[in-house]
């Protein structure tokens, strides 16, 4: 089968995906962009293609009888076992990488007592992991280095507590490995995986074997691969193989949507709007790419501010009986407001279950506020502590806040103007609101 392969490397995330000589889309891939692109195209792509053996295990299906009506429940059931054992098989790369960094002089004379807890560690986390992916089982993230390391730090803290080890020596493993590991695209072999998830499968192997072997057999011929997005020029591929992914854009909404006239992409790091024409060529485009207020980055950052996973911001949104404006652009300034009580702190704090607005560790250190532990949230506590409060405090806080950033970051930003629909391009540290002077 003849394939065209197109991967979108982010700055966020990389994406990519399979399509047939029919212009039909096979599959579909993502993954985080790490620090090594190389990787991120290689792992985007091998998702793509582990999507599209599951379109082609559909159509297999599709033509046996007795299974009519089940399909969807046994490809839930294929997909989930399939990354149980990549999983799995990843887990135990990690093991060994973690072993493998036990060295240094930190470690002296306590290697063996380590080694014993890491072992016990990832033994639990098999164990854990049928939980995981169990039948029915909600998962926060698909990505392995988000569901190792959530159940590692729990389990790591319980094991060195029975062991009387200080959990900082495993941490520093971990952190040194878990870099590696995801640097590394998982081992092939996908259709010994698939084969192997088949026979964990809960229905009945007998009827679904021969037509999941008989879709694997189907061989996947590259004809045609194309790159475009923020880090394309680090993609493997001939020069006309590398597109700008403004004219990707306007080309895929035009070939899926033929009356787009408007694409707007809200990426990672910037947003674009971009105008077609009815052939879907580019017109004209703007973006803002100066700041990541509005973006994907922006959104991840008010996330860990409010102590939630991204993809848990939707629908919480979506539960709210009360809008709360957030009045800075500015990712900066904005990650102090979920942490007042006249901003959105307040409301995430009224849904029930939902734990307050965490505050930056101690260990951590600001860009914008230099301070050791003091970010805007702590900026704002303590300045008004010592000012007594009120609403110069406060205007005093945004002065400083906006001195800091200015200096951390010089460059102009988008930002809209106090009551007012537009957008005007202004310095960080200039930022007033119509008709007043002051900050």
């Amino acid at each position: 089968m003849r394939c065209f392969i197109g991967i979108d490397l982010g700055s966020t995330t990389t994406k990519a995906v399979v399509m047939d000589e029919n212009q039909q889309v096979l599959g579909r891939g993502i993954t985080n962009s790490r620090s090594n692109y190389d990787t991120a195209a290689a792992v985007s792509k091998q998702e793509a293609l582990i999507d599209t053996r599951l379109t082609l295990f559909r159509r297999s299906l599709g033509t046996v009888p007795e299974v009519a009506g089940k399909v969807d429940d046994i490809l839930a059931d294929l997909e989930r076992n399939f990354r149980h054992v990549q999983f799995l098989e990843q887990l135990e790369d990690l093991e060994r990488t973690c072993i493998g960094n036990i060295k240094g002089p930190r470690f002296a004379g306590r290697e063996r007592a380590v080694i014993e807890v890491l072992e016990e560690v990832f033994k639990r986390l098999r164990a854990h992991s049928a939980k995981q992916f169990a039948p029915g089982a909600k998962r926060k993230s698909d990505f392995f280095r988000d569901l190792a390391g959530s159940d590692f730090m729990h389990l790591g803290e319980a094991v060195c507590r029975e062991a009387g080890l200080g959990f900082d020596l495993i941490l520093n493993v971990y952190d040194k490995s878990i870099i590696e590991v995801e640097n590394r695209p998982p081992a092939g072999d996908m259709e010994g995986k698939f084969i192997r998830a088949l026979e964990q499968g809960s229905m009945d192997s007998s009827l679904i074997a021969k037509p999941v072997r008989d879709a694997l057999a189907i061989p996947l011929e590259e004809t045609y691969v194309v790159g475009t997005g923020y880090g394309r020029v680090r993609l493997p591929f001939p020069k006309e193989h590398i597109r700008s992914e403004i004219l990707c854009h306007g080309l895929g909404a035009h070939m899926m949507y033929p009356d787009t006239r408007t694409v707007l992409d809200i990426g990672g790091q910037d947003t674009k709007g971009i105008q077609v024409d009815p052939a879907g060529i580019v017109e004209n485009f703007q973006m803002n790419d100066r700041c990541a207020a509005g973006c994907g980055r922006y959104l991840g950052y008010i996330a860990d501010e409010m102590n939630m996973g991204l993809h848990e911001l939707g629908p919480l949104a979506m539960q709210s009986n009360k809008q709360v404006r957030i009045n800075s652009t500015c990712t900066v300034f904005a990650g102090a407001e979920p942490a007042r009580p006249s901003g959105a702190g307040r409301e995430a704090r009224g849904h029930p279950g939902r734990p307050a607005p965490r505050h930056h560790p101690a260990r951590h250190v600001h860009p914008v506020a230099g301070r050791r532990g003091e970010g805007p949230v702590h900026l704002h506590r303590r300045r008004r502590q010592e000012r007594g409060g009120g609403a110069r405090a406060a205007q005093a806080d945004q002065r400083e806040l906006r001195r800091r950033a200015d200096q951390h970051q010089p460059g102009f930003h988008l930002h809209r103007r106090a009551g007012r629909g537009d957008l005007r391009r202004t310095r960080c540290g200039e930022l007033r609101p119509e008709g007043r002077t002051g900050a």
